[in-house]
C-alpha cells in the first residue's frame, strides 16, 4: 500500500506540478507532429542523448512501468531496457549518452541507479537511504547526480545532490524536481506555494535562491531547459487530481524565456500534453493522450 500510494504521489509531481502568471490560449506552435509510440500501455518521461541520437522513455505496455530505447528516436522498433516486476520511472542520459540514470522500486524503497544504455541490463544503486529517491538529473560534466528525497520525517521533498567520484552526498534546499543549468553551476527545481508548485533556480552551494515563476490559479509539471538553456519548456497543471493518467487535466506546453520573464504557449489540445523534451537538433519529444492513449510524440521547435 505504502508503494502505491508513493508511486501515485510521485507521478503527480512528474505529470501535475508549480504555478506561473495567467493562462492564454492562442493556438498550436509546431511543424511536422509526429507520433512516436503506438502502443496501448501508457508511455511517456521521454529523454533525448545529447547528440539527439538516443531516446530513452518510460512505458507500461506489459504492466509494470519499464525504461526503453530508441536507437533512432523517429524509428518505431526500440530496445527493453529494464524489466523488474517494480517501477523503473524518470530515466537520464549521462552527458555522454552512455549511461543513464533512473528511479526504481526493486530493492524495497525507491532509489537511484545507473545502468549502460547499450550493454547488458546490470543495474547500479548509487543511493541507498530509508527514504525515497526519485527523479535525478545528471551534471553536464558527469560528475554529479543531483535528485529529490522525500523525507519520512516531515514528510518534505528535498533536493540533494550525489558526487559519483567520491561519493559526497550533499543537501542543496527543499523542493523537487531538480535539472542542472546548461553551465552545471546552478539547478532548477520546483517548490510548493499556495495550491501548486514555482519553478526556482539555486546555485549548488545553496546560495542565490531565485524564483523564476508565480501564480495562483495553475502550475508547472514536467519540464526541461532548451539546448542553450535561455528557455525552459514545461506542462500546465489547472487541477489538483491523483491521477497517475492526467487525460482529463488538460495540460499544455509552454515555453518561458528565463532572462525576461515571456511566455508562449506551444500546444493547445483539449487532452494533455507534458513530459517535454528538447534535443540539439531542435527536436521536442513530448507524452500526449491527445489520440487517447498517453504516447509519445515529437515535433520541430520553431518559436
Amino acid at each position: 500500500m505504502k508503494k502505491l500510494y508513493f508511486l501515485s504521489t510521485l507521478l503527480l509531481f512528474i505529470l501535475n506540478s508549480c504555478s506561473v502568471g495567467p493562462l492564454i490560449s492562442e493556438g498550436e506552435i509546431f511543424k511536422n507532429l509526429t507520433q512516436i509510440t503506438f502502443d496501448d500501455g501508457d508511455n511517456f518521461s521521454p529523454v533525448i542523448s545529447k547528440d539527439g541520437k538516443k531516446l530513452l522513455f518510460v512505458s507500461k505496455r506489459d504492466g509494470d512501468f519499464n525504461i526503453y530505447l530508441k536507437n533512432n528516436p523517429l524509428d518505431r522498433a526500440d530496445v527493453k531496457k529494464t524489466d523488474h516486476k517494480g517501477s523503473d520511472i524518470n530515466p537520464c542520459f549521462s552527458p555522454d549518452g552512455n549511461k543513464f540514470c533512473f528511479t526504481s522500486d526493486r530493492n524495497g524503497n525507491f532509489d537511484i541507479f545507473v545502468m549502460d544504455v547499450e550493454r547488458g541490463f546490470a543495474a547500479t544503486q548509487i543511493t541507498s537511504s530509508e527514504n525515497d529517491d526519485a527523479l535525478p538529473d545528471w551534471s553536464p560534466n558527469g560528475e554529479v547526480i543531483a535528485f529529490s528525497q522525500y523525507s519520512r520525517i516531515d514528510r518534505e521533498w528535498y533536493i540533494w545532490t550525489k558526487n559519483l567520484t567520491n561519493g559526497q552526498i550533499t543537501q542543496i534546499c527543499k523542493g523537487i524536481s531538480p535539472i542542472f543549468s546548461i553551465d552545471g553551476k546552478r539547478l532548477f527545481y520546483k517548490r510548493a506555494a499556495k495550491n501548486y508548485y514555482q519553478l526556482w533556480q539555486i546555485d549548488l552551494d545553496g546560495e542565490n535562491n531565485t524564483q523564476l515563476t508565480s501564480g495562483d490559479d495553475w502550475g508547472i509539471g514536467s519540464y526541461t531547459l532548451s539546448p542553450d538553456g535561455k528557455k525552459v519548456l514545461y506542462s500546465t497543471v489547472k487541477s489538483k487530481s491523483f491521477s497517475i493518467t492526467p487525460s482529463n487535466d488538460g495540460m499544455d506546453l509552454w515555453a518561458l524565456n528565463i532572462e525576461n520573464g515571456d511566455q508562449i504557449q506551444i500546444t493547445t489540445h483539449k487532452g494533455s500534453d507534458f513530459d517535454p523534451a528538447w534535443s540539439n537538433t531542435n527536436d521536442i519529444f513530448f507524452a500526449s493522450d491527445r489520440m487517447g492513449k498517453i504516447n509519445i510524440w515529437n515535433f520541430k521547435a520553431n518559436f
